[in-house]
């Protein structure tokens, strides 16, 4: 019987990482890196099977779309299970659906079969993500919770360059079934890792029971210099409820924090998406080489990188008002890319400035929801945004696509793109102090601050 309590947070929030968390850490990176693979893997196919099945660019339009509903659809299914069930039953459920139905999909005789294989997979997909940033977020420091989140997110970027190359290679050797091939035996391979490797979110665990083994042997692992852990209880400040932890992200005051996520995640990923996709068109419409716009594509994802990296401790002590600030600068980049688009090196260095604001910002939302929300609902708060944001994936291209019908210039078109960023960076400045999460700067967290 437990002789003790203490507040779990005083365990977690120790200045020194111990290799035990980065461990934890360093599997979810792991696993979003091989989402990104996985998500990708169907570009990388693209032009293979238009050669195969002998049909036009428009066919493969609803098997790309297919994963993508897939990944929304996964994302609000999945999430609410890490918060009812536990964090790594989640993650094994989403990596195994990836990986099982693209075993299918390395297998399909048509391009509809194809599509309703890559719908399915998408649906693991879309649950692994949100699961894994919120497992890495349980394990991070409050105070450095941000930037933890925002370095695990930038492996889903890392995942898609690393495929980009090994598919090339896997295509030209062995075909186009060969990438969704490794697209299922490396989830497949790593849920066999983690099955015996990753350990529950030990906050989670404390919601649950904070006398349990499972979490007194966790804490041995983090804190080993703390004395008499098996006759120890471990709390948090949250309550655990039955159901679907859905109504907790409008509950205590988050319900306007809530919608003010939704449409920084929404319109972030709009213009990450209609960016990625459409900036090497725009590039050579403007009279770049095709070498030249694919390598402005290039310096969009570099400067993501090096953003991501660079600016997660100002996001972690600045809360929304940093990614406020990261959102106007990429409007500002955005737009002047469109003002430079005649000389490709300005836009060198304009579209590598856009990047680094941009991604910065999209992982750095998935950081702040990430704080934002209590325990009890980490991964629904973090997966639901996530998925309104597949939606603005979704719309983006879409809304590039129709206004170069509509013949707009490119300088309109990127005009118009920075629209959505300001949207972005009002949306993070209107977030209410009082459920503002805990930041490195703040010596106390704010009155119903996530746990």
């Amino acid at each position: 019987m437990s002789d003790a309590a203490i507040e779990l947070s005083s365990v977690m929030n120790r200045k020194k990482l111990s290799k035990f968390q980065i461990g934890m850490i360093a599997l979810c990176a792991l696993i979003v890196a091989v989402d990104g693979f996985d998500t990708q893997s169907i570009g990388f196919i693209g032009p293979a099977l238009i050669a195969e099945f002998k049909v036009q660019r428009p066919a493969l339009g609803p098997v790309f779309s297919a994963g993508l509903f897939g990944l929304f659809l996964g994302s609000f299914l999945i999430s609410p299970v890490a918060d009812r069930f536990g964090r790594k039953i989640a993650i094994l459920i989403s990596v195994s659906i990836f990986g099982l139905f693209s075993i299918a999909a390395a297998q399909s005789s048509t391009l509809n079969e194809l599509m309703v294989w890559r719908f399915l997979t998408g649906i693991g997909l879309g649950g692994g993500i949100p699961t894994a940033l919120t497992m890495a977020s349980d394990y991070a420091p409050e105070q450095r919770r941000g930037s933890m989140v925002m370095l695990v997110s930038l492996a889903n970027p890392v995942g898609s360059s690393l495929g980009a190359f090994m598919s090339a290679e896997l295509i030209s050797l062995y075909g186009w079934r060969s990438v969704l091939w490794a697209g299922a035996l490396l989830p497949l391979c790593l849920a066999v890792l983690l099955l015996f490797v990753l350990r529950e979110s030990p906050r989670w665990l404390a919601l649950q029971d904070g006398s349990s083994k499972a979490l007194r042997d966790i804490v041995t692992r983090i804190a080993p210099d703390i004395p008499n852990v098996q006759a120890t209880r471990f709390t948090v400040e949250d309550v655990r409820e039955s159901g679907v932890p859905v109504r907790k992200l409008f509950a205590d005051g988050r319900a306007v924090g809530t919608v003010l996520l939704w449409v920084a995640f929404f319109m972030g990923i709009l213009d990450l998406f209609l960016l990625a996709q459409w900036l090497p068109t725009l590039m050579s419409s403007a009279g770049a080489s095709a070498r030249e716009a694919v390598a402005s594509t290039a310096l969009f994802q570099i400067g993501g990188l090096v953003g991501g990296l660079a600016l997660g401790h100002f996001v972690d002590k600045k809360g929304n008002f940093a990614l406020a600030a990261t959102f106007l600068g990429m409007a500002a980049f955005i737009i002047l890319t469109g003002l430079v688009s005649s000389s490709i090196y300005l836009v060198f260095v304009t579209v590598f400035c856009a990047g680094f604001f941009l991604i910065a910002s999209v992982t750095g939302v998935n950081g702040y929801a990430a704080a934002f929300y209590p325990t009890s609902a980490r991964s629904t708060g973090l997966g639901w945004g996530l998925a309104l944001g597949r939606m603005g994936s979704i719309v983006g291209p879409l809304i590039a696509a129709f206004l170069l019908a509509l013949h707009w210039t490119n300088s309109g078109v990127f005009m118009a793109c920075a629209i959505p960023a300001v949207l972005a960076s009002i949306a993070m400045l209107l977030m209410p102090r009082s459920t503002a999460p805990v930041t490195a700067g703040s010596a106390q967290p704010a009155t119903g601050a996530a746990r």
